[in-house]
């Protein structure tokens, strides 16, 4: 009876606990950096732009100067790499990786190919801080 009992909270745990960087990445970004290729990097004081990424549940919003350059729905799943944004957003997968609870990088992969040795990958904050 222990070990059955152990088994389940060990499973509601754990099922608790996958759900949560997904809730923890529904939220606005402000971008601060990209990079990738050979160019430096880019950044809003080098560019000139203001880009924020509004993610929730199922809706992908991307703000540049102002103006929404993008607008998905999406789904969120996790993989091994970071948690994917699962739709027809052009250029290939996304993932996203935190790098602490406020801040993300997303590395834009081209095509299906997640092993990208030089992949943008766009740095963003947490829009509350």
């Amino acid at each position: 009876m222990f070990k059955k009992t152990y088994l389940l909270i060990l499973s509601l745990l754990l099922l608790g606990s996958c759900s949560e960087p997904v809730k923890s990445v529904l939220d606005d970004w402000v971008w601060v950096e990209s990079t990738g290729g050979l160019l430096p990097p880019i950044t809003p004081e080098n560019s000139g732009q203001s880009i924020t990424l509004k993610i929730s549940r199922d809706k992908w919003i991307l703000i540049e100067n102002g103006i929404v350059t993008e607008d998905h729905t999406i789904k969120i799943k996790r993989r091994s790499k970071g948690l994917i944004i699962d739709k027809d957003i052009p250029n290939g997968d996304k993932v996203i990786n935190f790098l602490n609870d406020d801040e993300i990088t997303i590395t834009y992969y081209g095509g299906k190919n997640t092993d990208c040795q030089d992949c943008s990958v766009m740095r963003f904050i947490r829009a509350s801080n």
